[in-house]
């Protein structure tokens, strides 16, 4: 998960009253990343290729965002993020997903193997990837 200046991941972290349910009281987020780390830990000598799939983590309406700030300060030569809301399935994934429904991280697999399998540029290979995504969410991907 994430916003415009963080990931997180949200855990289960107790049952406090048995129900064997989760709760807002019984979860926690741990942070993975955010603007601080990425000013005080990371350096531009190790730049990293990087990919941002929470929700606004590139979005422009906030200076601040995650996307913004891995290109400022050199740690990232090569960013994809969403720039506001992703879509994925609320299911058991699969690669046949993005030709399907177009969801975020079928996107992002998707663009992943025509960079690291099929040897594309990255710039190919996430038009190749945006350009096979279906649309049967019922509205324009």
């Amino acid at each position: 998960m994430g916003t415009f200046s963080k990931v997180f991941r949200t855990i289960w972290t107790h049952d406090s009253n048995g129900n064997n349910a989760p709760e807002i009281s019984e979860l926690q987020e741990l942070l993975l990343l955010d603007v601080k780390t990425i000013n005080t830990s990371l350096s531009p000598l190790a730049q990293s290729f990087i990919i941002l799939t929470g929700e606004n983590n590139g979005n422009p309406e906030y200076s601040e965002n995650l996307a913004l700030i891995f290109l400022k300060s050199g740690s990232g030569i090569i960013i994809v993020t969403p720039t506001t809301f992703n879509y994925f399935i609320d299911d058991l994934w699969h690669d046949s997903y993005l030709e399907l429904y177009g969801d975020t991280i079928s996107l992002m697999y998707s663009f992943l193997e025509n960079v690291l399998v099929k040897k594309m540029p990255a710039g190919k290979a996430l038009y190749d990837a945006k350009s096979s995504i279906g649309d049967n969410w019922g509205m324009e991907s």
